[in-house]
């Protein structure tokens, strides 16, 4: 393979390894790394990691990996794999790649822990063989106390659980003995994050309550409309066309749903709405 292997193959030969060998074949998974170390090309191990975190993400984000057995057992071949070429070789996952507090966080906002527990486990095994990223690390050991906060507080099922247990077990540490964090009980209820309510109509964003935590501090709208309804400079003039796509507004735009509580924020999605209207009139006028 030395000898016939060529870099224009590097991509096909990635996704053909990560999506029909690495991922159904657990028990190979380190004839695969002797082969690619003897292969020793360094642009494959970059298409191989990134076709490893994109397959995965796929697959966290899937419906069907809720409900087949089958699909959750292939994203955790695949974080068996990925720890394997990343932290037992003492190279970092990157946050901008996977960030396993967000996976973690999200999957337990979302009902999703049975896909995300078992992954983030299985990814975080191979840093046992690590000389940089085994206990005590602080990055591993912040992720690990994320998952005994859920251990311990989420009502999470015994396979879930043992999930966990296995983990601490291969990386020799006593899962009694970690401190659990306090990421999920200490977030803020939606009720203290929605802010005082804002005005049905005001000419400039600059004067919404953007932060929102502070109920005492009301807008006085119906004066603020008032005193900012003749101002040209707020109200900047845009062409006919634009105006009558910037006066339908509201129906363009959408707050993602993936923000939990936020999405339902009638007031946020005002501010956005403003936010981009102005935006629009300003680029407009400057050119």
């Amino acid at each position: 393979m030395k000898v016939y292997f060529k870099d224009e193959h590097a991509r096909w030969f990635a996704n053909y390894l990560v999506s029909q060998r690495v991922s159904t074949e657990p028990n190979n998974h380190q004839l695969y790394l002797q082969f690619l170390d003897g292969l020793d090309r360094p642009s494959l191990l970059g298409f191989i990691l990134e076709e490893t975190v994109m397959k995965s993400a796929l697959l966290l984000n899937a419906e069907k990996t809720m409900h087949s057995s089958t699909e959750r057992s292939i994203l955790k071949n695949l974080g068996s794999w990925l720890g394997s070429i990343t932290l037992a070789r003492d190279r970092p996952i990157k946050f901008k790649n996977i960030s396993f507090k967000d996976i973690l966080v999200e999957g337990h906002d979302g009902g999703r822990l049975i896909v995300a527990i078992p992954f983030v486990c299985k990814t975080l095994e191979p840093a046992a063989r690590s000389t940089v990223f085994k206990p005590p690390n602080p990055w591993l050991m912040a992720v690990i106390s994320l998952l005994i906060e859920l251990y311990h507080f989420a009502e999470l099922k015994l396979n879930l659980k043992f999930e966990i247990e296995v983990l601490c077990k291969s990386l020799g540490i006593e899962l009694d003995a970690i401190e659990a964090a306090s990421i999920l009980r200490n977030r803020p209820s939606a009720d203290s994050l929605a802010g005082p309510p804002l005005p049905d109509y005001v000419g400039d964003i600059e004067i919404l309550p953007m932060g929102g935590y502070d109920p005492n501090t009301q807008l006085n709208a119906n004066s603020q409309v008032l005193s900012l309804s003749n101002s040209v400079e707020t109200h900047r003039a845009v062409g006919p066309q634009l105006e009558q796509i910037l006066s339908e507004l509201v129906h363009h735009v959408s707050i993602s749903p993936h923000l939990g509580p936020l999405a339902s924020n009638v007031s946020l999605k005002r501010a956005v709405q403003l936010a981009v209207d102005r935006s629009v009139r300003e680029v407009s006028v400057s050119y």
